[in-house]
């Protein structure tokens, strides 16, 4: 029996008996060993998905982003950007407004652990918002893939709100960051 010269997987020899089903089996062992310590290399070094989630409502008033909420709190989470320079952003809220205009819950990317601080990676945007218009509260998710973060920076993910008129009302709020490797 042969083997590769890098990782041993094996195979039959010019001179060995042919038996497909055990050279297939001796193949496909040697791979799954090595799959799961692959597998196992990666678990110790990949960062986690990390979320926050607020259940506790908080209303503001403001067609300006901002992180502050009267009787509420916002959702952040501090991260390591993986070695791929890219992240998934999952942004949750339920949102309510008290006229026919619009509210929105967006989230921004700065760089260190100090949420708040830091300078802006990714500003909050309407194209990356849960939004709605209207008196009649809505759930919603959006996902945005962050690109072109520097690998192993530290950064932070926070939630940022803003109501064009009337008062918005947001609840139920959750903020996940994904590492993504591909």
């Amino acid at each position: 029996m042969g083997a590769t010269p890098t990782y041993a997987f094996p195979f039959p020899g010019d001179s060995d008996a042919p038996d497909i089903p055990a050279d297939i089996e001796a193949l496909a062992v040697a791979l799954e060993a090595k799959i799961a310590a692959v597998d196992l290399a990666l678990l110790s070094i990949m960062p986690a998905a990390v979320t926050n989630a607020a259940v506790a409502a908080g209303t503001m008033t403001g067609s300006t982003f901002t992180a502050a909420l009267t009787g509420g709190t916002t959702c952040s989470v501090v991260f390591t950007a993986p070695t791929s320079g890219k992240v998934l952003v999952l942004n949750a809220a339920e949102l309510m407004n008290t006229t026919t205009n619009y509210c929105a819950c967006a989230f921004e990317i700065r760089t260190g652990a100090v949420v708040g601080s830091g300078s802006v990676v990714l500003a909050a945007s309407f194209d990356r918002a849960v939004l709605m218009t209207g008196t009649s509260p809505i759930h919603a998710e959006v996902s945005h893939l962050a690109t072109g973060l520097t690998p192993g920076a530290v950064l932070h993910a926070r939630q940022l709100f803003s109501a064009n008129a009337g008062t918005g009302t947001f609840s139920r709020k959750s903020l996940t960051v994904l590492p993504v490797f591909a």
